[in-house]
């Protein structure tokens, strides 16, 4: 086998360059001696004679083909027996066409000569025709080439002996000229550019091969090297540009070609294809420093030692552990960069020395360990191939932070253990299809004796078949998505079937190595309690607003009728048939306005406004208003105590009190009973008050509430004065009523205690101090000469048409002058023109376009000693938003009794 190496091609080019340039020398010098042998005769004219068949040759003919005169016979023959047998056939098919007029005559061929001797021929000839265009003559010249071709071909041998070596080069060769143009290419560099070489020959380097970044700095250096500024450039790299566009990187050696002067013609270059080289480089040198990121990354000090364990590479964490710079680290010995000055040899220096793997932990005490902290130290033979070592990684990692982050870690578990354990909420861990895990509110909430009772059961098992299906749906998107699913409402049911509503959300875990779903469940029973009473108690609300609306009105009729009733009785004489009739409507007017306020009592919040009053009176009154709340199947008894029991309190939350308790009990009396209400006195002593736990020294008035229903439990009675607490079914009750009756009876400083046995009723007891005041004497019935009179102007605004009128009716019948306004943009405009005549203005507190406060405002500011007198038929919080009207204004409330208007105008005026 012959090895070529880039030198001996690079020799063979050079030679073969010169061979070319010598060939076209002697090809020049060939043509001369032609143009000479032309000139003296070195060529054969010849004449045909086609008609006749009349073959005419001079001298030059006969010298070239060999042969003397005598023996030419002058015909076509003669030339065909001395063509070369092997292009006979093809000379023949030639001169056949030219005749033709298929093709001119230009043949080459050769020629054997009767000695034997081949000389190479060149042919050229001209058909003369005829009028018809008949060939009748062909006329030619021969020309001896053959010192010509020896020469082409020993130019072609070389080149083919060149050519050989470029081809089988495993590296590109090319040739090029003082422009650049490729004049030799190696079918390496074919290849290489993408190109046959014969589609390269001839085209400009600069243009095709190189791509347009490396075009100006490479095309300078070439320019440079022609014009002999600098010597050729032995060695460089530059990318050059394939036929699909790819750059690939290539290593040029080149050499300068010269002219037989001296001058130089170009460049003959060699270049190897280094892309993969130069990828594998980049790509190891990318390895090696992701490599060194990666150990930079790590908090551990990590260090590759050579067998005579001397510091070949180190991280970051090495040299900040040992303070050193990897300048001063590479090449030194591990042991004067680990424990200086320390001769005696520890435990890793001698499996270091061994050449075995190593793991040990050097607590911060060990006399082998040098950095203050325990540090687990790791020993990595590095090995070839055939398991022979030839270096060392060490591991140094401080377990400080891991100690601690296992502490920290015991104490979350630990934390977690708890919160799971007093967690009010169920929790479940789902593996497998069964439970394996329930915490003690799980236990708990599902009424199972132990966790026994619930482990290895499906979770389906304790869902309601309403919610199966969602349940279902939840834990299979729980086991194929990541994070927590979002909370969804449950109905679950104990092991006992009682149900109870749960809001549940679940998400994928790993337990004990196995897939597992954390299942967290809310009992939001009470919460769904509390949204329906909260809807209920919003109903109420939008009740009590109705009910403030209609006893508004209710109080204006109210006003109107009893005004005119009792205007009535006071101007009976006394015997007067028809008295009895007007007591009547009188009597009707007042137990409609008790009425309303009971109503008003019942449907809205309103502040206590407190007298001293009668508890048996106040009984008697709401006693003809619970009929009606009771129903007919339950019998109703009232029984008054004898003592006159004087309470300070506000009648209408009282009557609340009694009513709240009423419903309660008809609610416990599904089937009809009995309820009784009973009033008496009682004395707070010490025995009392220890066996009851609640109150304090001193007299009380008590209201007993008493029923037949289903009674209670110990457990009910220590919550039945919680807000929202009910033991009726779900939707059936607020839980509001006994936590209203509590605070009442709290906000008038008094006790309640409940007595009561399932099935045997219940007994609720009120206690309210007594005010130790005598109850206001009442008024008797007064006549209409009885109330004092008086002549002063009243501008009145209201309005009602009806209450207007019958103010100013009773007014009037009392002596008082009146101006009526519809309402208070009226009485405003009124009192504008009068304000020096009017004594006082009895108006409406709410009324269109202007309000009664608004009113008082404005004629205060014309007339600041003016008296005002307000009024109304709404309930307290309504009149609040119109004006906050306290104890410093005047007011009366609907229904008004004539009487009573007449004395507090009176009693203003006066004032």
């Amino acid at each position: 086998m012959v090895l070529v190496t880039a030198a001996t091609i690079h020799l063979v080019l050079f030679r073969y360059m010169k061979a070319i340039d010598g060939a076209r020398v002697a090809s020049e010098n060939a043509a001369s001696r032609l143009n000479l042998a032309l000139k003296a005769g070195g060529f054969g004219i010849w004449d045909w004679d086609i008609v006749r068949d009349l073959l005419v040759w001079d001298d030059g003919m006969l010298q070239i083909y060999g042969i003397d005169q005598s023996a030419f016979n002058g015909c076509l023959e003669s030339w065909k027996e001395a063509i070369h047998p092997e292009d006979r056939e093809r000379a023949l098919a030639a001169t056949q066409a030219a005749l033709r007029g298929e093709t001119e005559y230009d043949l080459s061929f050769r020629l054997l000569r009767p000695d034997g001797e081949i000389r190479y021929i060149k042919a050229d000839g001209t058909v003369i025709r005829n009028g018809e265009g008949a060939a009748v003559r062909f006329m030619g010249l021969n020309a001896d080439v053959t010192e010509q071709k020896i020469i082409l071909d020993s130019v072609i041998r070389e080149r083919n002996k060149a050519q050989l070596y470029l081809d089988i080069a495993g590296v590109m060769f090319a040739a090029i000229d003082r422009e650049g143009i490729i004049r030799l290419i190696n079918k390496k560099g074919g290849q290489i550019l993408g190109y046959p070489e014969d589609e390269l020959i001839g085209r400009n380097w600069f243009e095709v091969c190189l791509p347009p970044t490396a075009v100006g700095v490479v095309k300078d250096v070439f320019a440079k090297q022609m014009a002999g500024e600098i010597e050729s450039v032995e060695f460089f790299e530059n990318p050059i540009l394939t036929r699909s566009g790819e750059e690939r990187m290539i290593a040029f050696h080149n050499t300068l070609l010269h002219e037989e002067g001296g001058a130089i013609s170009g460049v003959l270059f060699s270049g190897e294809d280094i892309t993969e080289r130069k990828r594998a480089e980049a790509s190891l040198e990318k390895a090696a420093g992701e490599w060194q990121a990666a150990m930079d990354a790590s908090g551990d000090a990590i260090y590759l030692l050579d067998l005579d364990r001397r510091v070949l590479r180190a991280n970051k964490a090495f040299y900040e552990m040992t303070g050193r710079s990897p300048e001063s680290s590479i090449g030194m010995h591990i042991a004067e960069i680990i424990h200086p000055g320390h001769s005696a040899p520890c435990i890793l220096c001698d499996a270091q020395t061994a050449l075995i793997d190593f793991v040990t932990v050097l607590e911060a005490g060990h006399p082998d360990n040098h950095q203050g902290c325990p540090v687990e130290v790791s020993l990595k033979m590095v090995r070839d191939g055939n398991g022979k070592p030839v270096s060392m990684l060490v591991t140094r990692h401080d377990l400080s932070f891991d100690r601690k982050t296992q502490e920290t870690l015991r104490e979350s578990e630990e934390r977690y253990r708890q919160l799971v354990e007093h967690s009010q909420d169920i929790i479940f861990i789902k593996s497998g299809g069964k439970i394996v895990f329930v915490n003690d509110a799980g236990v708990r909430i599902l009424g199972a004796a132990s966790a026994n009772d619930i482990l290895s059961r499906r979770l389906l098992d304790f869902v309601h078949p309403d919610s199966k299906a969602l349940v279902q749906e939840h834990m299979e998107m729980a086991a194929t998505q990541m994070g927590r699913l979002p909370v969804t409402e449950v109905k679950y049911q104990r092991l006992d079937g009682s149900t109870f509503y749960g809001e549940v959300t679940a998400t994928s875990i790993m337990h004990q190595g196995n897939a597992a779903i954390h299942v967290f469940v809310r009992d939001i029973t009470n919460r769904k309690n509390l949204e329906e009473q909260l809807r209920h108690s919003q109903k109420l609300e939008a009740v009590g607003h109705l009910a403030g609306g209609i006893a508004h009105d209710f109080n204006n009729l109210l006003t109107v009728i009893g005004g005119y009733a009792s205007l009535l009785e006071m101007k009976m004489e006394p015997g007067d048939p028809k008295a009895e009739m007007v007591d009547q409507i009188v009597a009707s007017t007042d137990r409609a306005a008790n009425l309303t306020r009971s109503l008003l009592a019942f449907s809205r919040k309103q502040e206590m406004h407190a007298d001293d009053c009668s508890l048996n009176e106040i009984v008697q009154g709401v006693g003809k208003f619970l009929r009606r709340i009771i129903g007919e199947d339950i019998t109703l008894s009232t029984t008054l105590g004898p003592e006159p029991l004087t309470v300070f309190a506000d009648k209408g939350q009282i009557e609340q009190v009694i009513i709240n308790l009423a419903t309660n009990a008809r609610d416990a009396m599904e089937n009809g009973g009995a309820f009784s209400i009973s009033t008496g006195l009682t004395v707070f002593d010490g025995r009392f008050i220890q066996s009851r736990g609640f109150g304090k020294p001193g007299k009380f008035a008590v209201v007993k509430v008493s029923d037949t229903g289903k009674g209670i439990d110990e457990g009910v009675r220590g919550k039945i004065f919680e807000p929202f607490f009910t033991t009726k079914e779900f939707g059936k009750g607020t839980g509001l009523g006994l936590s209203i009756v509590y605070g009442i009876v709290k906000q008038h400083k008094g006790y309640i205690d409940v007595d009561g046995r399932p099935g045997k009723g219940t007994t609720f007891s009120i206690y309210l101090p007594l005010s130790g005041n005598p109850l206001p004497k009442g008024r008797g019935k007064e006549t209409f000469d009885a109330i004092k009179r008086g002549s002063e102007t009243i501008l009145i605004a209201e309005d009602e048409a009806h209450v207007r009128e019958l103010v100013d009716s009773v007014l009037q019948q009392f002596g008082y002058r009146t101006m009526l306004a519809v309402d208070g943009r009226d009485a405003v405009e009124k009192f504008r023109r009068h304000r020096e005549s009017i004594d006082l203005v009895f108006t409406d507190l709410i009324m269109p376009g202007k309000s009664g406060m608004e009113l008082h405002t404005e004629i205060k500011a014309m007339r600041p000693d003016v008296k005002v007198l307000f009024t109304s038929g709404y309930m307290a919080d309504v009149m609040e938003k119109h004006g906050n009207v306290d104890e410093r204004y005047d007011i009366l409330m609907k229904p008004i009794a004539p009487a009573e208007l007449a004395r507090k105008v009176r009693e203003m005026l006066d004032a």
